[in-house]
């Protein structure tokens, strides 16, 4: 093979090591990272990704809860990994938390660009610019520095990408926005109209600022309405929140859900209700679907949320931590079909925007890495 052929070879076999969370555990970041990497418009673009799991069964974290010696281990076993899976690869994609990107994420990048490999740094959750913000003048300054040295930053949502360029000073063209997504094959039909029963459902963490004791509150006493919780129990809130749960008929923990059924399973309810004050909450892929089920969303006016649900358009936003204005949206829902019918279609249709062709092909594959066009060239 001469030169040009191995070259020519080369730019239709590009090489990607994707370091990311994978599950276990199952949440919003290692369901849309197991999605990422499993999408056939890799294959379709020539590229072999080598993946590196940053969680490999850790157990999910709290808000504030400090880092342990096994998250100092974990972060040894995957800097390992990262050093020794690195040469012959053509690219980095680092699919990361805010908090991991502030301590292991540092050193991936600044050994990728000692290598001379580009960095694309995708950042999960909305709590970035303030976790930044938070540390002192010269650790921010260093933040700011390696993060600087990435190909592109890669927020969830509008709100963060502006903090980014507004509040921390990245130049724009830096920082693009990347949501999540839905498997093309989410698409195949919206929930059929049909008889409003009053049922409701949740899909999440069982922790308190994911709105579930808010939910519990709003709806135990109502005959008219029923919830059930589909998702993982978390120790801190496990024996409250059974305890609450066992005082009421109509409520009911499901267990966990696969993530592959979860739109056929919320085109089985009547509401989806995700009343979430969590602050690190970015672009919730159970909203999207919700909207690609048909099912119209009560949910809160929290962080990057209004981005996603428009009032009274795609879904009922309320406000955080009022079990009251769940039950009122309720009630209004069961009383109007007609806005009932238009959350339902115009939600369906809004969806579709952030399919997998859309969001992975076009933004990331064609656009952002210009895989398609070059091997067409």
């Amino acid at each position: 093979m001469n030169p040009a052929e191995y070259m020519e070879l080369r730019m239709k076999n590009r090489r990607f090591l994707f370091i990311g969370p994978l599950p276990p555990p199952i949440g919003g970041e290692t369901v849309s990272t197991t999605k990422l990497i499993g999408s056939r418009y890799w294959d379709d673009a020539g590229v072999n990704l080598t993946t590196i799991d940053m969680y490999k069964g850790v157990r999910i974290k709290l808000p504030g809860e400090k880092i342990d010696a096994r998250d100092l281990f974990r972060a040894v076993r995957i800097f390992i990994q990262f050093i020794f899976n690195l040469p012959g690869k053509d690219k980095v994609l680092l699919w990361i938390t805010r908090r991991a990107l502030c301590s292991l994420g540092l050193a991936v990048i600044l050994v990728s660009r000692m290598f001379r490999k580009p960095v694309i740094v995708k950042v999960f959750g909305s709590y970035l610019v303030e976790q930044i913000l938070e540390y002192g003048p010269i650790y921010r300054r260093f933040i700011l520095s390696v993060l600087s040295r990435a190909e592109l930053i890669l927020p969830q949502t509008k709100a963060i990408a502006d903090g980014l360029v507004m509040d921390l000073g990245f130049d724009e063209s830096l920082v693009v926005r990347f949501p999540n997504f839905l498997l093309d094959r989410s698409f195949s039909g919206r929930r059929e109209p049909c008889s409003f029963k009053g049922k409701c459902l949740f899909v999440g963490h069982m922790k308190e600022e994911k709105g579930v004791f808010d939910i519990i509150e709003a709806l135990g006493s109502k005959n008219d309405a029923s919830c059930d919780f589909y998702g993982e129990l978390i120790p801190k809130y496990r024996e409250r929140f059974l305890k609450e749960i066992g005082k009421h008929d109509n409520i009911e923990y499901c267990g966990i859900i696969e993530p592959s059924t979860v739109i056929d399973t919320i085109k089985k309810y009547d509401i989806l209700l995700f009343p979430t004050r969590h602050i690190g909450e970015g672009f919730p892929a159970v909203i999207l679907e919700g909207l690609a089920a048909g099912v119209p969303i009560i949910t809160t006016e929290w962080k990057s949320i209004p981005d996603i649900i428009e009032n009274e358009v795609t879904g009922l936003l309320i406000q955080p931590e009022s079990p009251e204005q769940i039950t009122g949206a309720f009630d209004r829902l069961a009383a109007d079909r007609e806005l009932y019918e238009t959350l339902s279609s115009r939600g369906y249709e809004f969806a579709k925007t952030f399919s997998e062709k859309i969001v992975v092909k076009d933004l990331l594959i064609d656009e952002l890495l210009g895989l398609n066009k070059r091997n067409q060239e």
